[in-house]
């Protein structure tokens, strides 16, 4: 969507991702960081992330992914995206958008959801990516799980880490109800 490629970061790391699957409620999520060369370079990306031509960039890049899937013979397909800020205390600024489509077969047509979360700190760009089918990733959960990312972020950016393999801690939540 604009932002820098990888060969301009300094390095990159993802997480697991994380799924529950209850019948029909399945949910999953799951975290990156980037890190920048520069404080500078990391809030340009911010600002692309946040920038009202974003909406736009993910719908066709969405449509694009979306359009080579079917199960069972339903199409997924994205039928609005909306910008929102989630809360992320102390870093340079933060983005969010949903994208809500439907799996539609015949007359059938079941909703998902796909929520993209970030925020900047310092040189570090850090996102997280949830999805919910048939309802939202839980409210409470995906503000715990950001808020822990926030903190983290945070925590390991303060620390002046001494010697190699050092590994910064962060108090509180480790476990998030979903």
């Amino acid at each position: 969507m604009g932002g820098g490629s990888l060969a301009s970061a300094l390095g990159q790391a993802s997480s697991k991702t994380f799924q529950r699957r209850a019948k029909i409620f399945d949910v999953t999520v799951s975290s990156s960081v980037k890190i920048a060369k520069t404080p500078a370079q990391a809030e340009s990306e911010l600002k692309l992330m946040s920038a009202g031509k974003t909406q736009g960039c993910l719908r066709g890049f969405v449509a694009g992914v979306l359009a080579a899937e079917t199960h069972d013979g339903a199409k997924p397909q994205i039928v609005s995206i909306s910008k929102g800020v989630p809360s992320a205390p102390g870093t340079s600024g933060a983005y969010g958008w949903r994208m809500t489509g439907e799996f539609s077969a015949d007359e059938v047509h079941v909703p998902f959801y796909i929520d993209l979360l970030g925020f900047t700190y310092r040189q570090a760009n850090v996102t997280m990516f949830s999805i919910g089918l048939p309802l939202p990733f839980p409210v409470r959960a995906e503000r715990d799980l950001f808020a822990l990312l926030v903190a983290r972020a945070r925590t390991a950016g303060a620390l002046k880490l001494h010697g190699r393999g050092a590994t910064p801690t962060v108090s509180g939540p480790r476990k998030v109800e979903v």
